[in-house]
């Protein structure tokens, strides 16, 4: 932010002109890397160029998302994170893009407070994450990515449970995939036997990939099971807020 600079709507509209063109919804907006003079006055000039940003943004029709205004390293934060968050009670027209990595330099634990003020405030939080527990946690929809592009959108419940491709199903929770034939609706086969399923849509004796989690399993004497193997280690693992037993 530097007052001095008379440029800056010039280039904001000119990004928003773009926007237009090319029907895009949102453009990212976010303070450099440091800032200059007392940071009370900085704030102050943070705060007015941000109601001139939205507002020119409202006019090409086009929503602003706020990334990490005003966070910087430890030592050097020109917003605390309880200040960052009520910049959008100042501006209910923005969505919040939050990123990890800033508020795990400064310490701060904010899945809860996240999760209360997203709540509070009645707006979109896009929170970008790598941990996997506060994704399935925190969302109401998981969006996730692998080298930029996305492979699934959907439901905490939707993405453990019906995993779209391989990645995702390895990604989020523990599986095993092996590979079967789908052989009707809600039926597949692999290793010799037929289990029921969810799935449902495939032609029939389509090859498929199927994704077992450690919930799916259950031990029984081997005169009662389908498939046999040999126990060599049980321990424990939390996902979605459950303890599920893992056999290996």
């Amino acid at each position: 932010a530097d007052s001095g600079d008379e440029y800056y709507l010039k280039a904001y509209a000119q990004t928003f002109t773009y926007a237009q063109k090319i029907k895009a919804e949102f453009v990212v907006v976010h303070t450099n890397e440091g800032y200059h003079g007392e940071a009370a006055a900085v704030k102050e000039l943070v705060y007015q160029r941000l109601t001139e940003v939205i507002s020119l943004a409202q006019s090409y029709g086009v929503q602003v998302v706020i990334e990490n205004v005003g966070l910087r390293p430890c030592g050097s934060l020109l917003f605390d994170f309880e200040e960052y968050l009520a910049l959008f009670e100042r501006y209910p027209q923005a969505l919040a893009l939050l990123d990890t990595g800033h508020a795990h330099v400064n310490g701060w634990n904010i899945t809860e407070t996240v999760k209360r003020l997203q709540k509070k405030l009645g707006i979109t939080f896009i929170y970008v994450t790598h941990d996997q527990e506060e994704a399935l946690s925190m969302s109401d929809t998981v969006v996730v990515m692998n080298n930029g592009e996305i492979q699934q959108i959907g439901s905490p419940q939707d993405i453990y449970n019906e995993p779209r491709n391989a990645f995702v199903a390895k990604f989020i929770g523990d599986s095993d995939i092996v590979d079967g034939i789908m052989e009707k609706d809600f039926l597949v086969s692999f290793g010799g036997q037929e289990f029921a399923c969810v799935d449902r849509g495939f032609k029939p004796r389509e090859p498929v990939q199927v994704v077992i989690r450690p919930e799916d399993v259950d031990i029984v004497p081997p005169s009662a099971g389908k498939l046999t193997g040999l126990v060599r280690e049980v321990i424990s693992v939390s996902y979605t807020h459950l303890t599920l037993p893992t056999i290996r």
